[in-house]
């Protein structure tokens, strides 16, 4: 990485300097005598890394590492690497060989070479080398790889004409439907390159293949291609469409993206005794980071008598650095990256008036025309894009309505550490004045949070900080409000005051409810740091990410529609793992690989994280190879869940990181992939860029619509599910399963009607998905049997406070199927089952049998059954109280009524569903003719019991 720095030194011309950045942390900062000399410098530094870049695609990872490495082997310079020297260097790549082993297969190697004595002594060429590495790795691999699933796909073959391999592996396995015949020859003709450095190997006579001959092998693909294409960087993990940028999208206010953000930036350490840095800004930007912090404080005056702002963590001992040298660093990068997307400085200001004022001067006089300066049109309505503010800087801190609010006193929102110095833990409250100067260059006004209510009228221009413990009280109880608070206001959290080292909280939680500024300390490597660093690679790294619509909107917290899933990941090889830090010198390193995903329990309202270890496989990081390590994993919201997989180094005590990555589940491919791993800076240079992990993914989405049905016989509770397909049910006792019906996902029965079986005593509802805290009372499900008065679950008051848990109005997930005896309980009941209230509606309203003595006219055709979109199965009764009319049907649309049991007049219904309406005693002999009632992708549901009804369902899994 090249830009320009010209911190720490004075009166530079910044046409005459430049730095190089190594590996994310040091640089090497160069002077040049002129312009013209460093222009020609640039420009053969970029071509240098250019066609480094575009040689190296065509090249196994195997070649390069050992050109990487070959010259701390070949001390000598003799081009040779002989015997003694190649022990060296397989302890290098972290492969033990005993050396009477070693010697053995040096010979051979040699023999089939037909080299001299002389020129085995001499030693093998680079060439040679590479290719006895090889032969090593075919030789000593426990198991192919390779060969485990070729079997599986193809048999026996050793090759498989283009056609066939196109369907059974990049289709069915891979997923990648979309990939036609001309693509996949494409895919194959870029890597011929690598295949043709195998096909020149040492034991191949022939010459390299003519454009003819290479045209007929490409009709069929073998083993080698296939390998060359599953280590190749284009069958990566990471689907590389989510890494595009898309400019297209970058055009909603701030508050719809989430935003990478640093934490006390300046800080190179801990945060109690560290160094303050303006370096630490540059390393930030450079990764992505969009919002960094300044903590300013008054400093000394300067020998003019002009006040000198300075940075620094208050109430500690960390060192101070001039606020001026951070905006000029600031500056330098946007010199140098004007297209990037807006900057945002949140100011923490603890200084008096001359100090802010000047702020204010040096924020004018360095940033000049990059500064965004709101006017009053700018503080009405949502909040400007991303797009309309590229290139720009914005300032959070504090911008008050009126003058009466310059002067305020607040508790410091920032890190506390008194306690650490033996100083007063209570925070005191602290009198600030605003400076008005400061305050008119300030887009972004932090606000203390009082209430939602008060939070969500404020202008759109008005923001919350909130701490992580504050967050997690959030989570826990206003999950929905927040998400609705941040469609169109911004809110930043960060680490609690505690995190004295620096460590960081997961970020997945104040994602999971919208929070676009999830601020973490950027110096100190961890999960957190590498979950944000996996999570801004979409979007091709510019630092902002459009959030998913079931985050801005809220929906995945009452429904989970579309967002969860059975993921199973595969651990099966790894390949050119370094030693730890990437060290040339140490024992051979024991790997093994942990599994982990980070998400958020929307039921319990906190993150959870959910991990697996490999075992260890002794000294060999060169290729080591796990048999059958395969870890499932139940995900609950995709939208912001993490996948973690990390590689560590078996050690006495404490064992050593080797390299990680992180990958959102939103951003899996399915199939056989290799994962590009990363070392503790969140870089991937020197021996990192070569080493990889090597995985079987497989995802399944809960989006399907059923019908679930049968009696449950297990006191555990068991779960039936009919996937999508499934056409019918003619079971009783049937059971609505929200992961077979509604796309929600997860496990256990939510809505209940007409259980007919015993063994239902004691399940335990209140973890099924889509319930809410206080449903606990669903627990008791007791008195399942018989007909009379409890057909469904007989204490109906014990789960009335399931209500609202699907987001609708005064509804309820639990249903009651009616009863044969007209004791209530029935259809008329569940259609408000919140406290007694049948005034509102369900989501899911199952009707049981309807008894000609039960219902009669129900007074239904004046009962409001639903307010929300495609979400009533509903019962009718007509007039008469002998003959009762009874259906059941899906409706689409707003507010209805049911006039007299005629379901042809419900939104949503055809002409046709007039069929339905059959027979008496509510029986449905066929469904099948209303089934195309449903036009939203909604579920019916059909619950039977003692006497109700049998149905058999037909259509597209509805």
């Amino acid at each position: 990485m090249i830009s320009t720095d010209v911190c720490g030194l004075k009166d530079v011309d910044a046409d005459q300097s430049f730095s190089i950045v190594f590996r994310g942390k040091k640089t090497l900062d160069l002077l040049v005598p002129t312009q013209k000399d460093m222009n020609v410098l640039l420009d053969a530094l970029d071509n240098l890394i250019k066609a480094y870049n575009a040689v190296k695609v065509a090249v196994g990872n195997g070649p390069l590492l050992m050109r990487y490495i070959w010259d701390d082997i070949d001390k000598n310079k003799s081009n040779t690497i002989d015997l003694k020297q190649f022990g060296k260097l397989l302890h290098r790549l972290n492969f033990y060989l005993p050396k009477h082993k070693l010697a053995s297969k040096y010979n051979n190697f040699a023999d089939a070479l037909h080299l001299s004595k002389s020129n085995r002594e001499r030693g093998l060429n680079f060439d040679e080398c590479v290719a006895f590495l090889e032969e090593l790795k075919q030789q000593l691999w426990p198991v192919r790889p390779l060969d485990r699933f070729w079997f599986d796909l193809f048999g026996a073959n050793e090759k498989v004409a283009a056609p066939t391999f196109l369907e059974k592996f990049f289709h069915e396995t891979q997923g990648e439907k979309e990939l036609t015949l001309c693509g996949m020859i494409n895919i194959f003709k870029d890597l011929y390159n690598s295949k043709n450095l195998i096909r020149q190997s040492l034991f191949v006579e022939e010459e390299i293949a003519t454009n003819e001959s290479e045209n007929n092998e490409l009709d069929q693909i073998d083993k080698d291609m296939l390998e060359s294409y599953i280590s190749h960087r284009c069958n990566n993990l990471f689907d590389p469409c989510k890494k595009i940028f898309k400019q297209d999208s970058m055009s909603k206010p701030l508050s719809h993206y989430w935003i990478n953000s640093s934490h006390n930036t300046y800080l190179t350490g801990d945060q109690l005794a560290s160094d303050s840095s303006a370096q630490m800004y540059m390393d930030a930007l450079y990764k992505g980071c969009r919002c960094v912090e300044i903590d300013v404080w008054d400093g000394q005056e300067d020998s003019s008598q002009n006040p000198v702002p300075v940075v620094l963590h208050g109430h500690t001992l960390t060192k101070k650095i001039d606020f001026s040298e951070v905006i000029k660093t600031i500056k330098v990068f946007l010199n140098f990256n004007p297209d990037s997307y807006p900057v945002i400085l949140s100011l923490e200001n603890h200084c008096s008036i001359p100090y802010q004022e000047a702020m204010a001067e040096t924020l004018v006089n360095v940033f000049g025309d990059v500064l965004f300066t709101p006017n009053e049109s700018d503080l009405n309505g949502l909040l400007p894009s991303p797009e309309s503010l590229k290139g720009m800087v914005v300032i959070k801190g504090k911008r008050p309505r009126d003058e009466s609010e310059f002067n305020y006193s607040y508790k410091d929102e920032g890190d506390d550490n008194r306690h650490i110095l033996g100083e007063n833990t209570e925070k005191p409250k602290i009198e600030v004045k605003v400076s008005p100067m400061l305050a008119q260059l300030t887009l972004l006004n932090g606000t203390k949070f009082k209430s939602f209510d008060e939070s969500i009228h404020n202008p759109c221009y008005y923001m919350h900080s909130m701490d992580e413990a504050k967050i997690e009280k959030m989570q826990k109880k206003h999950k929905e409000d927040m998400v609705v608070y941040n469609k169109n206001h911004l809110t930043r959290t960060y680490p609690g005051g505690l995190r004295i080292g620096s460590t960081n909280y997961n970020p997945v939680s104040a994602w999971s409810m919208g929070c676009q500024i999830v601020a973490l300390n950027f110096q100190s490597p961890g999960d957190p740091l590498f979950i944000n660093d996996g999570f801004f690679r979409q979007n091709g790294n510019c630092g902002y990410v459009m959030k998913e619509k079931e985050v801005l909107d809220g929906t995945f917290h009452n429904s989970h529609k579309n967002l969860t899933m059975e993921l199973t990941i595969e651990v099966i090889s790894c390949s050119f793992l370094p030693k730890p830090e990437g060290k040339k010198e140490g024992e051979c390193i024991d790997p093994y690989v942990e599994v982990k995903i980070y998400e958020v329990d929307e039921i319990e309202g906190k993150e959870i994280s959910k991990g697996y270890k490999t075992k260890t496989i002794q000294d060999n990081g060169f290729f080591p190879v796990w048999d059958k390590e395969v870890f499932k994993f139940s995900i609950q919201n995709s939208c912001v869940a993490m996948l973690v997989c990390t590689i560590w180094d078996k050690d006495i005590g404490n064992d050593d990181f080797i390299a990680s990555a992180a990958i959102p589940v939103s951003c899996l491919r399915q199939g056989y992939r290799n994962v590009r791993i990363r070392d503790a800076n969140n870089t991937n240079f020197g021996p990192f860029d070569f080493a990889s992990l090597f995985v079987k993914v497989d995802m399944e989405q809960a989006d399907t619509a059923s019908v679930s049905s049968g009696p449950l016989d297990s006191s555990a509770g068991d779960e039936f599910r009919l996937e999508a397909g499934d056409s019918s049910s003619t079971k009783e006792g049937a059971v609505f399963v929200p992961a077979a019906a509604s796309g929600i996902g997860g496990e256990g029965a939510v809505a209940m009607s007409g259980m007919s079986s015993s063994s239902m005593v004691g399940v335990d509802l209140t973890r099924s998905p889509g319930n809410v805290e206080n449903s606990a009372g669903a627990t008791n499900v007791s008195g399942c049997t018989g007909g009379s008065g409890g057909d469904a679950l007989s204490i109906f008051g014990d789960i009335s406070t399931a209500s609202n848990a699907f987001g609708s109005e005064g509804g309820s997930t639990l249903s009651v199927g009616s009863t044969d005896d007209g004791a209530g309980g029935g259809v008329c009941e569940s259609a408000g089952a919140t406290s007694g209230d049948d005034t509102g509606g369900s989501p899911f309203i199952s009707s049981g049998s309807l008894d000609s003595g039960v219902l009669g006219e129900a007074n239904l055709e004046t009962r409001v059954l639903s307010t929300s979109t495609g979400s009533a199965v509903v019962a009718g009764a007509s007039e008469s109280s002998s003959e009762v009319a009874g259906a059941a049907a899906m409706s689409s649309g707003s507010s209805f009524f049911v006039p007299k049991g005629d379901l042809t007049l419900l939104p949503g219904n055809r002409e046709t569903s007039v069929a339905a309406v059959s027979g008496s005693g509510g029986k449905l002999s066929n469904l099948s003719d209303i089934n195309t009632a449903t036009n939203d992708g909604s579920s019916m549901i059909v619950a039977s019991g003692v006497g109700a009804m049998t149905s058999s369902v037909e259509g597209e899994g509805n």
